[in-house]
C-alpha cells in the first residue's frame, strides 16, 4: 500500500500529553481556514466525541462491516461541522479491527479519501503497539509526535521516534511541544527531546545525529488551562487571572535587568541565571539566593549545558577556560558583583509587590475549582488587594514612564475593575446569558458546547452579533468601575492614554472585548475560540507550518536546538 496523500499521524510515546487535543485543534484550524478535513479516530481511549459534545449513539457500524470490501466512506464518517468529518468515530474494539481499519483507510477507501479531503489527521493510540499504531506509519506522509516538558514524556517520545524511524524511514517526523515552559531545571532542557532520550538508553537504542537532523520542532504551545479538556465550563475568573498574570510577569521581567560579567559583557549562562530570578517564587535573601545561583551554575556546567569559564557548550562535555565570560566557580570579583545585583533586586519595592501578587495568582490557578464559592471569593479579594498594592507602588515610581511598565499597569487597572464587578450576581448573569444551553438526558440545563463550537467554526453571524451587543452593554459599566478605582486608589498615573492625552477608550475596549471573547469560549477544548491567547496563536502558527511542510521542508520554530543532541 502506498502512503496516503497529505496525511498526518498525531502520535505520542505515552498518554496524557494532549495528543487528542492537538489532533482536534489542528482539524478545527484547517476546517475554519477553508480546507476539507478528515479526522480519523484510531485511539481506543480517545475522547474526541466527548470534546465535541457529540453523542456516541450516532455511530452504530459493526466490527463485521469494517472488514468488508466495497463499502462507501460515508458509512464510517460523520460530518461534525462544515468541512470537518470524523472517520471511524467509534473506537476500535480489538486489534483485529485496527488491522481491518488500516486496510479500509489505505486501500479500499483510499481514492474516496484523497478526492474528498485536503488533509487527513489520524489520532493514534498512545504507546508503541505494532498492529494498532506502528503499522500505520509507513502509510502516512508525516508523523507528528506530541510531548510535554518533563523527562518521562521525552524518553517515551524518543522511544516512539526510534521505532518510527525504523518502520517508516521515508516519513517526515515533527515535534509538537504542549504545556511548554522554557525554564530549564538543572540538567533537563525542555527543548532537547532527542538528547534527553539518548541520555537514558543504551547505545543501540540511541538516535544518531544524522537521524536527529530530520526531526523538526514545529510548535511550542504554552500551558493554558482554558484549553483544558477537563474544564467543560467557562470561568470568568480563570481567564481574567491569566491576563493579570501576564501583566505581572511583564513587570517582573522589566524590573529584572540583565546580569553582566565583571567586564560589562552579557552571556548566555547569565541569561539562564536571570531567567531563574524572574521565575523565582522565593523572597530574595541575598546570601541564600547567591548560593543557590552558584549551585545552579554548577549543575549547568556538569551537564554540559554551559561550558566552563571563558566558554560554553550545549551538549557534550563542558569546555574549560580562564576567561572572564561564563563561570562555573565565581571569582571574588564576580561574586561581589552578583551580590550587589541581588541587593538591588531585594530593595526594589515595586518588583517585590509584583512578585508577591504574581505568585498568589499562580497559587490560585493551581487550585482553581477547589473549595466552595465563598472560599474562592475570599482568595479573589486577597489577590485583588495584592495587585492594587503593586499598582500603587508602581504609580509612585518614576520608572512607570517605561512603555512596558506603563502598559502593564494600565491593563491591570482594567482587569482589577472587571474583577470587582464579577462579585455581582447580576453582572455574572449578564455575561452568562451569552453562552448557549441545552437540556441533557436528565432534563438539566447544561452548556451546549457543540452548538458553540459550531458557531465559531462556521462563523455564525447571529452568534457574533449577540456577542458584540453584550460588549456594548458591559463596556460603560466597566468604565465606571475603572474611574472609581483610579480615584479611590490614586492610580491616575497608570491610566492608558492616547497621544492627545485622553483616556484611551479604544485600547480599553479592545482589552475588554478580548477577555470577554476568550472567557465565553473557554473550556471548549479548542483554540479557535481563544484567538487572543498565546497558546491559541501558537497552535495556529504550528498548524500553518504543518500544512506548509507538505510542499517544502519544515523550518524550525521558537528556540529549538540545532540538532537536539
Amino acid at each position: 500500500m502506498e502512503r496516503l496523500r497529505r496525511s498526518v499521524a498525531v502520535a505520542s510515546g505515552k498518554g496524557g500529553v494532549g495528543k487528542s487535543t492537538t489532533a482536534l485543534n489542528l482539524a478545527v484550524q484547517y476546517a475554519k481556514s477553508g480546507m476539507r478535513v478528515a479526522l480519523a479516530d484510531l485511539d481506543p481511549l480517545s475522547n474526541l466525541t466527548t470534546i465535541l459534545d457529540v453523542a456516541n449513539t450516532r455511530f452504530d457500524y459493526s466490527t463485521e462491516e469494517v472488514r468488508r470490501k466495497g463499502l462507501d466512506l460515508s458509512r464510517f464518517s460523520y460530518r461534525v461541522f462544515d468541512r470537518l468529518d470524523l472517520l471511524f468515530p467509534r473506537p476500535a474494539e480489538r486489534s483485529e479491527e485496527s488491522i481491518a481499519m488500516r486496510t479500509l483507510l489505505f486501500r479500499h477507501l483510499r481514492r474516496q479519501i484523497e478526492e474528498r479531503y485536503d488533509i487527513v489527521l489520524l489520532d493514534m493510540p498512545a504507546g508503541i503497539d505494532h498492529d494498532e499504531n506502528l503499522a500505520f506509519l509507513p502509510l502516512v506522509e508525516t508523523i507528528l509526535v506530541v510531548v510535554q516538558p518533563e523527562p518521562t514524556s521525552h524518553v517515551s517520545a524518543g522511544g516512539y521516534i526510534r521505532a518510527a524511524i525504523d518502520v517508516a524511514p521515508q516519513a517526515s517526523i515533527l515535534l509538537w511541544h504542549n504545556k511548554y515552559n522554557s525554564l530549564q531545571e538543572g540538567s533537563f532542557d525542555p527543548r532537547a527531546v532527542i538528547r534527553n532520550y539518548n541520555r537514558y538508553v543504551g547505545p543501540q537504542q540511541r538516535i544518531a545525529r544524522s537521524e536527529a537532523a530530520r526531526i523538526v520542532d514545529i510548535a511550542f504551545v504554552p500551558h493554558d488551562p482554558s484549553l483544558d479538556l477537563l474544564q467543560t465550563r467557562f470561568s470568568f475568573e480563570a481567564t481574567l487571572y491569566h491576563r493579570m498574570l501576564g501583566m505581572l510577569e511583564m513587570i517582573v521581567e522589566e524590573l529584572t535587568p540583565p546580569i553582566r560579567t565583571v567586564d560589562g559583557r552579557y552571556s548566555p549562562a547569565r541569561n539562564l541565571l536571570r531567567t531563574q530570578l524572574v521565575r523565582d517564587t522565593a523572597r530574595i535573601d541575598t546570601g541564600k539566593t547567591l548560593r543557590r545561583l552558584e549551585s545552579y551554575l554548577g549543575e549547568l556546567r556538569s551537564s554540559g549545558i554551559v561550558g566552563a569559564r571563558g566558554g560554553e557548550a550545549r551538549g557534550g562535555k563542558a569546555r574549560g577556560g580562564t576567561g572572564a565570560g561564563d563561570v562555573d566557580v565565581l571569582t571574588d570579583d564576580e561574586r561581589s558583583a552578583l551580590l550587589e545585583y541581588l541587593e538591588s533586586l531585594a530593595a526594589d519595592r515595586v518588583r517585590a509587590a509584583a512578585v508577591h501578587a504574581r505568585d498568589l495568582i499562580n497559587t490560585v490557578l493551581d487550585t482553581w475549582g477547589e473549595g466552595a464559592r465563598e472560599h474562592q471569593s475570599a482568595r479573589g479579594r486577597a489577590l485583588e488587594k495584592r495587585i492594587i498594592a503593586a499598582l500603587a507602588a508602581l504609580s509612585r515610581d518614576t520608572r512607570r514612564a517605561r512603555p512596558a511598565l506603563r502598559n502593564a499597569g494600565g491593563c491591570l487597572l482594567l482587569y482589577v475593575s472587571v474583577h470587582k464587578l464579577l462579585a455581582s450576581d447580576r453582572i455574572r448573569g449578564l455575561l452568562r446569558s451569552f453562552v448557549p444551553v441545552r437540556r441533557d438526558e436528565q432534563g438539566k440545563l447544561v452548556r451546549d458546547r457543540y452548538r458553540q463550537i459550531r458557531s465559531l467554526i462556521e462563523h455564525d453571524e447571529q452568534y457574533h452579533r449577540r456577542f458584540f451587543e453584550l460588549v456594548k452593554r458591559f463596556f460603560p459599566i466597566v468604565l465606571g468601575q475603572l474611574r472609581k478605582l483610579i480615584e479611590t486608589q490614586h492610580l491616575k498615573p497608570l491610566v492608558l492614554r492616547s497621544k492627545a492625552g485622553a483616556v484611551h477608550r479604544t485600547a480599553y475596549l479592545k482589552l475588554l472585548t478580548t477577555w470577554m471573547h476568550d472567557t465565553a469560549n473557554s473550556g471548549l477544548g479548542i483554540s479557535v475560540g481563544m484567538a487572543h491567547t498565546t497558546a491559541a496563536r501558537t497552535i495556529q502558527e504550528g498548524a500553518k507550518a504543518l500544512a506548509q511542510s507538505f510542499d517544502s521542508p519544515p523550518q524550525r520554530v521558537g528556540d529549538a536546538n540545532d540538532d537536539g543532541l
